[in-house]
């Protein structure tokens, strides 16, 4: 083995059309091994673009990809063919030192962003979470005592925050029994009620379940928003306090 390859610097293979190894320099050896295939020593990442190249590789042309040595390091290697007689002479020519480093770290930092898009999407992941507690900390339905629900709003709430409220509400309805339903404004004078769409159809699905709607809180003008909205005010009570209408369940 190696006969033909004497005196001959280079890492160097004899493969055939199959590319199996069928002789090797020295040199080559001695970096790379003996392997039956030669796309055996070609790291995952070039084998697809060796096999294809290499039975067509014109002579003199290079074939970039990256080579497993011994130590299990990559070396960056430009590959060179000759043809004769069904088989191919492959010379191997090491990149520059500094074409490896600069590879080298392109491939750390590759590894880097890797990780750190995974920490985003964790961080995305957790954000939803957090947006999703929040709104449910925006209305959370406490039940005061058997049949009575508080509804406490905090903040601004859009009309979309408003429809989740209310499908929340309603299954907290049926699963608690509920037969009346305080919604409290106090903590929410930035709140606009023109937000407050389908307040109609819930207060009919709530009335269809058997509960009674009591507001509370209302800042003065929310009760203008509110009258403009055209909801008949027989089919809830109003009171302006809390305490107020916690005093009126008793």
């Amino acid at each position: 083995m190696g006969k033909r390859f004497r005196d001959f610097s280079l890492p160097a293979v004899v493969i055939n059309e199959e590319l199996e190894m069928v002789d090797a320099s020295e040199t080559f050896l001695d970096k790379y091994g003996w392997a039956r295939t030669f796309l055996s020593i070609v790291d995952s990442g070039s084998q697809s673009k060796a096999a294809k190249f290499l039975p067509t590789l014109l002579a003199g042309s290079p074939l970039e990809v990256s080579l497993i040595n011994k130590k299990g390091d990559l070396d960056f290697v430009d590959l060179f063919i000759t043809w004769s007689r069904g088989e191919g002479t492959v010379t191997v020519v090491p990149k520059s030192s500094q074409y490896s480093l600069v590879s080298s770290k392109l491939g750390l930092l590759q590894a880097e962003l890797s990780i750190r898009n995974n920490e985003l999407l964790e961080e995305k992941d957790r954000v939803q979470s957090l947006l999703l507690e929040m709104q449910n900390l925006s209305a959370p339905a406490i039940v005061v005592k058997d049949g009575v629900s508080l509804v406490p709003i905090f903040g601004a709430i859009d009309s979309g925050q408003m429809t989740q409220i209310f499908n929340r509400l309603l299954t907290h309805f049926l699963e608690e029994k509920t037969e009346i339903a305080i919604i409290d404004f106090t903590a929410s004078a930035d709140f606009d009620l023109m937000h407050w769409q389908g307040v109609d159809e819930f207060v009919k699905a709530a009335s269809i379940m058997g509960v009674e709607i009591i507001v509370s809180g209302l800042h003065p003008s929310q009760v203008k928003a509110l009258n403009s909205l055209q909801i008949r005010a027989g089919s809830m009570r109003f009171y302006a306090k809390l305490a107020t209408a916690l005093q009126a369940i008793q």
